[in-house]
């Protein structure tokens, strides 16, 4: 039915087409118009109306209070999904007690993700017996989280017949971790078949699946094949993969980029693991060359030591990719390490604007370069964190 069939029967007010239609504008991308409709579907008493627009703001308006409302009220209806997400609100705020008898409501039900609740409740309380029936209550209404607690636990437990049985359900509901843990389960066993799993686990973007199929099929003289995903999970910055992507570099003649690649992943090294006197002592080593990837590295890092780090390493390079890191990194909060972010940030300075290129100014004087810092953010609209 289209969206204009869908909204003369919402306009004629019927209820489930308001909440049809409020789902239908989501696909297309209109979320204020959405919310307009699972409103008047809420406000009419629809229970999956309310549920919708809870989720709606929840993920687009950002007030989970009131989504909670709206979500109590249609659980209350009776409405399964409203339960869950009730429950699983409460328990992320700490409140098993309140999360629980909702989990219940909805187990009872028959739902897989309210049978996992409980599940993941008796486990925090040590009570494996209900834990263990509850996630099979799971896995067996199609949860793939179940079904990887499941295959966690007998491995644990020494029984890897079982393990690979839940590793292989859950891969089967094409969950990659499962897929992933699956292979390495049968890579002594079955290399055709681990290699399968290997390879959707990979086209799933599981790294350490590329690395390791692309190990398999080069061990097996399949170097052309082998390259993508070795060249896959090199990319993402995975050790193994960079690591094996330099030996077939290596074997197939290019030298100088297996050096580089192993070069990147020296320096990927020292930043995760913030070894700040091995990293002055590596900053010589950086060549122009580097720039561009470790720039990329920059960007997938989520917190600012590692940033720090990294802006370390590359601070005496001049190239034009380092400006947008450099300011970023002016961004970066005062930490425990403080004198080290003041002085990776009066090095940034210097690469944004040649004025500021006075280290030993700011290093003397950090009122001037907290004020150095706040006009060159305030001038790109940027604020400190």
């Amino acid at each position: 039915m289209t969206t204009d069939d869908v909204k003369a029967r919402a306009e004629a007010g019927e209820l489930d087409a308001m909440n049809q239609l409020g789902t239908q504008l989501m696909e297309q991308g209109r979320v204020d118009e959405a919310e307009t409709w699972y409103a008047r579907a809420a406000q009419g008493g629809l229970a999956s109306g309310m549920y919708n627009l809870g989720l709606w703001q929840c993920r687009q308006g950002g007030d989970h209070a009131e989504a909670e409302a709206w979500w109590h009220r249609a659980a209350d209806a009776g409405q399964v999904r409203s339960m869950v997400a009730l429950a699983d609100t409460m328990l992320s705020r700490g409140d098993a007690e309140g999360a629980e008898p909702w989990y219940q409501r909805a187990a009872d039900e028959d739902d897989a993700e309210a049978a996992f609740g409980l599940a993941v409740l008796h486990a925090d309380r040590d009570d494996t017996k209900a834990a263990l029936a509850w996630y099979e209550r799971a896995a067996d209404g199609g949860d793939p989280r179940a079904m990887c607690n499941l295959a966690v636990h007998h491995a644990h437990h020494g029984d890897p017949d079982t393990e690979i049985y839940w590793w292989r359900r859950a891969a089967e509901a094409s969950n990659t971790k499962a897929a992933y843990n699956l292979a390495v389960c049968l890579a002594g066993s079955n290399v055709t078949e681990a290699q399968r799993w290997y390879r959707q686990a990979a086209e799933a973007g599981h790294t350490g699946a590329a690395t390791n199929l692309g190990v398999l099929l080069a061990e097996q003289g399949d170097l052309i094949n082998a390259e993508p995903w070795l060249k896959q999970a090199a990319e993402a910055w995975d050790a193994s993969g960079m690591s094996n992507y330099a030996v077939l570099l290596r074997i197939t003649g290019r030298e100088t980029e297996a050096n580089t690649l192993h070069e990147l992943a020296r320096f990927w090294h020292l930043v995760q693991s913030l070894s700040w006197d091995e990293i002055e002592f590596a900053r010589p080593g950086v060549r122009s060359g580097h720039v561009e990837a470790l720039v990329q590295l920059y960007w997938t890092l989520d917190n600012w030591p590692p940033r720090v780090a990294l802006v370390q390493l590359v601070q005496d390079q001049n190239h034009p990719a380092l400006k947008p890191i450099m300011l970023d990194i002016l961004r970066a909060p005062v930490t425990p390490e403080r004198d080290l972010v003041e002085l990776t940030k009066a090095a940034a300075l210097r690469l944004i604007d040649t004025r500021y290129d006075t280290f030993m100014k700011f290093y003397e004087d950090r009122a001037a370069l907290h004020a150095a810092v706040r006009d060159v953010l305030e001038a790109h609209g940027l604020n400190e964190e």
